[in-house]
């Protein structure tokens, strides 16, 4: 319990790109541990690459990012026991292809939009209280991409109660939901 749909690899074919959601990529981070009596609150900064990583071949060099661009970002969450709960957000600018539409809704060009601003938002919370645990996630995604016709905007999120009746038998439920653009 506590995996999501958006950390599955297997799930690949339906996210074509998970970067979207999590950075993976961090090239300087500073993290740590603040104890404060019965609470604990950790936190993360970190700098990384963009999202605009070369892997093809007939564009240059592989592996490198193809902007100047730097993914900033950073973590605060704090311990109590068995509560967790965590707020998390990301900065960058990323190059990506969008449709645009005409003001009947209909498709008129497909346009390269160069550094366009991306926020992501993030919240956590998990708990257990004896026999009962949540594990949630709420990820939010906020282009400032000047598009009026279309929205780009993602957001994701998950919750699973689970109840453990015995050592060998858990029941749990769990939703998701994920709104992404339709391209």
């Amino acid at each position: 319990m506590g995996n999501t749909l958006l950390y599955e690899t297997s799930f690949s074919e339906l996210f074509s790109n998970f970067d979207e959601f999590t950075p993976n990529r961090a090239f300087v981070q500073v993290s740590g541990v603040i104890p404060s009596d019965k609470i604990k609150f950790d936190y993360a900064l970190y700098l990384g690459n963009g999202p605009n990583i070369n892997a093809e071949k007939d564009r240059g060099q592989t592996g490198v990012d193809t902007t100047t661009n730097v993914l900033a970002g950073g973590r605060v969450g704090m311990r109590l026991t068995d509560l967790k709960a965590g707020l998390s957000a990301t900065y960058e600018k990323v190059n990506f292809q969008a449709e645009e539409f005409d003001r009947d809704g209909v498709r008129d060009s497909l346009v390269d939009y160069d550094g366009v601003p991306r926020i992501r938002l993030g919240a956590d919370l998990s708990f257990h209280l004896r026999r009962l645990s949540f594990t949630g996630e709420l990820i939010g995604i906020k282009y400032d991409d000047d598009q009026p016709q279309i929205s780009i905007d993602k957001e994701f999120y998950y919750g699973t109660l689970g109840y453990q009746h015995t050592e060998q038998l858990m029941a749990y439920a769990s939703y998701w939901y994920l709104r992404r653009c339709p391209y």
